[in-house]
């Protein structure tokens, strides 16, 4: 490019990859606020985060043009807001292992999913946007009915967190940028093609395309980012 940036940096000059860290740096500081002994009592593979589930979705759809330092600190707060109630279910999801030792687990997981739920709440609510608010709630919902229903029958599809949190992720980002209202529901469904693994070989090389095909200019390169890394 011209101007030799890539074309997913934003108008500050940060690229997806550097915001993602922004991302890794918030949720670590969220994480460890929990009190310590509470915290070493969580399952290992929860206390050991690996990479961001809903992130990169976040941080592609809350790409504005042109970008503006507000935008930066919103989206990258969704994100972590979105990740920290990701954590949330998976702790609580822990429940519903019959393998689980609930004796020493049930306790421990209800108070620490407890807290990340209210802490990702509260950081919706520092935004002080009512339809992010609602957005958001929303995607809490649909997370409970899914645990609700593996608990009801054990051949309901199990919860996964990649496909709901980026789906509804994509809606409650489309409120940081009002302009797209219309077009989120599109890039979300686009999106959610593009998890596709069991479908035929020519649906998942449609469903990126497709992706490509309705987002805007700017933000083209971050969904990119974002498919190769789902």
């Amino acid at each position: 490019m011209p101007n030799g940036r890539s074309k997913s940096a934003s108008a500050h000059g940060h690229t997806i990859e550097q915001e993602l860290e922004f991302v890794r740096a918030g949720l670590d500081r969220e994480l460890v606020s929990i009190d310590a002994g509470l915290h070493y009592l969580l399952p290992k593979p929860l206390r050991l985060r690996g990479k961001l589930v809903c992130a990169p979705v976040i941080l592609a759809i809350g790409l504005p043009h042109p970008d503006c330092h507000r935008a930066l600190v919103d989206r990258c707060q969704l994100a972590v807001a979105l990740e920290l109630l990701g954590i949330a279910l998976e702790v609580h999801h822990q429940l519903l292992d019959p393998e689980a030792d609930l004796d020493s687990l049930e306790q421990t997981a209800i108070l620490t999913g407890d807290y990340y739920f209210a802490r990702s709440a509260q950081l919706v609510t520092q935004m002080r946007n009512p339809q992010l608010l609602d957005a958001f709630a929303e995607v809490l919902k649909q997370a409970s009915e899914q645990h609700l229903a593996h608990m009801a029958e054990v051949r309901a599809p199990g919860f996964e967190t990649a496909r709901v949190l980026g789906y509804h992720g994509i809606l409650c980002g489309t409120w940081l940028r009002p302009e797209l209202n219309l077009e989120g529901l599109a890039i979300a469904e686009a999106w959610l093609a593009t998890l596709a693994t069991k479908d035929s070989e020519s649906c998942r090389r449609a469903g990126p395309h497709a992706l490509d095909d309705i987002v805007p200019d700017q933000q083209r390169e971050r969904w990119q980012f974002a498919t190769a890394v789902r």
